[in-house]
């Protein structure tokens, strides 16, 4: 799959590291909605396609890291979030299950823990063929005034 340009972010410093103000990722293939964890033997398991996708998620992310130059947002950073999954069909999923998907792939690549996330804008566009299935991701720095 060819690689996209990357949006330029305005870099922002900090006491212990320069970052961007923000960042931009792109997820190809189709979107897999995070699943209930199955239990057997008294283990937790999740299904291997999910699995798959986490990790194929988590490599694209520290791709775009390194394409963006960037490093990840302090722990103290406040962050928002917009994402819009494109699916290659109709099929129903949750959208609270995708963002799971997403959050989980850029943890230890964008910022230090999910918590971090403060605000967050998502959409589902469905039926968009295989050729276009993806997310898209952008992650931005809050500033005071937006932090309550």
């Amino acid at each position: 799959m060819t690689r996209r340009n990357a949006k330029p972010a305005t870099p922002i410093v900090s006491d212990t590291a320069t970052v961007r103000s923000e960042l931009s990722f792109v997820f190809p293939g189709n979107p897999l909605p995070a699943p209930r964890p199955r239990l057997g033997n008294g283990h937790a398991h999740h299904r291997p396609e999910y699995a798959a996708q986490l990790t194929s998620w988590r490599v694209w992310a520290q791709l775009d890291m390194m394409e963006q130059d960037a490093e990840p947002f302090p722990a103290a950073a406040r962050l928002a979030v917009e994402v819009v999954f494109y699916r290659e069909n109709r099929r129903r999923c949750d959208l609270d299950n995708l963002l799971k998907s997403a959050l989980d792939a850029l943890t230890g690549a964008a910022w230090a823990d999910d918590s971090q996330v403060d605000q967050i804008a998502a959409r589902v566009v469905r039926g968009i063929g295989k050729a276009g299935a993806c997310t898209r991701l952008v992650v931005r720095a809050l500033d005071e005034t937006e932090v309550e």
